[in-house]
């Protein structure tokens, strides 16, 4: 299999040396135009499977060419965080909007005009009806992508799935993709397809590297942006990535560093290209020692030298514990993964030793050190 030259540099710059088995199996049928349905174990590169044959596909299509439906709002923005993120990367331009329930959809029709998206990104609802408010012109899309299938082929969703798949063209392709996949999601699968599609499994598991140690802190919510600094020190961490969940807190510590001295720099979704181009290179040789930034943010960094990351919270979903993990620790390099949660965020803490089988350890602080 010959991979698509300017994929193969933009993989690399985002420090991916090889594609995973899940993206090796899917990359041919989708180019081939064939309905795929896939299932592949959480944090295995779902989302690259189906992103890219279906960017090289339409590399020099400049119209509306698929839709990807996602079962949330923030599922949507990382998977357009990550299209955006291979654009960057490998020069193939993809312009993508995320189209989500719970907002008004203004500002969601002006972004369709404003950059006429090749991909659109969201829920269900929110897309079919733009669809239906002729807000969302579909005649031209080719690819029909179902992300996390097992919850959105189900007997709750099925039928404005199908309601939404008769709006665009009747050979159109369909790919789904899950985690876990059971009978019945393969059933409407069938009928979405005419029974027409390649069925693509694999017993791949994705885990931390060993290099890495993962612990977590305890504190009350008022203490965690104290506790960063009590950490640091404890760590001894000179080049470390801080991950918030929020521009509030991540505004909030980069502050709180500054003031104490800390060479430090913050990086979110707002930073324009250059400046963001800037910072990134400023942190990548080791000019800036502490970056703190957002899980979308951070998408499509790569760094060789960085030996910790904190966590300022945790993501409800496993898989953006390993994207944070494995920034740091690259070649082999001793490193550290540390959280600092509340006492209610510890069962995220079991849900993640359980997806990846690892063994995440409570510490605590004592006289700056970091202890049992």
């Amino acid at each position: 299999m010959t991979l698509d030259s300017r994929i193969q540099s933009g993989m690399s710059r985002m420090g991916f040396s090889k594609l995973t088995d899940i993206q090796n199996k899917v990359y041919e049928p989708a180019l081939e135009n064939k309905n795929i349905i896939a299932c592949s174990g959480t944090g295995t590169g779902k989302t690259l499977a189906f992103l890219i044959p279906t960017i090289v596909r339409n590399a020099d299509n400049n119209s509306l060419y698929a839709i990807i439906m996602a079962p949330s709002k923030e599922l949507s923005m990382q998977i357009c965080s990550q299209i955006n993120a291979i654009s960057n990367a490998s020069g193939i331009v993809v312009r993508a909007v995320a189209l989500f329930g719970g907002v008004n959809s203004r500002r969601q029709i002006e972004s369709l005009k404003k950059n006429k998206p090749h991909i659109v990104v969201g829920t269900c609802d929110r897309i079919y009806e733009l669809i239906k408010e002729k807000r969302l012109s579909v005649h031209t899309v080719n690819t029909f992508i179902i992300d996390e299938a097992d919850r959105l082929l189900n007997p709750d969703k099925y039928e404005l799935v199908g309601s939404l798949r008769k709006c665009c063209m009747r050979d159109i392709q369909i790919m789904a993709f899950s985690a876990s996949i059971n009978d019945k999601t393969i059933e409407y699968a069938k009928q979405l397809t005419n029974g027409e599609f390649v069925n693509i499994l694999t017993k791949e598991k994705i885990s931390i590297p060993s290099n890495i140690k993962n612990i977590y802190f305890i504190v009350p919510k008022k203490d965690k942006i104290e506790m960063v600094r009590k950490v640091i020190r404890a760590i001894g961490t000179k080049h470390c990535l801080i991950f918030t969940n929020s521009a509030y807190d991540a505004d909030e510590i980069t502050q709180k560093l500054l003031y104490h001295k800390y060479n430090v720099a913050m990086l979110n979704s707002k930073v324009d290209k250059a400046k963001r181009k800037n910072i990134i290179d400023a942190f990548r040789k080791e000019a800036t020692d502490f970056l703190v930034c957002s899980d979308m943010a951070a998408r499509g960094m790569d760094f060789k030298n960085v030996n910790a990351v904190i966590n300022i919270d945790i993501s409800d979903n496993p898989t953006e514990y390993l994207h944070r993990a494995g920034r740091c620790g690259r070649d082999g390099l001793d490193a550290i993964c540390a959280s600092i949660i509340t006492d209610g965020q510890v069962n995220i803490i079991r849900k993640i030793q359980k997806t990846f089988n690892v063994n995440i350890i409570e510490r605590h602080l004592y006289k700056g050190s970091i202890v049992k």
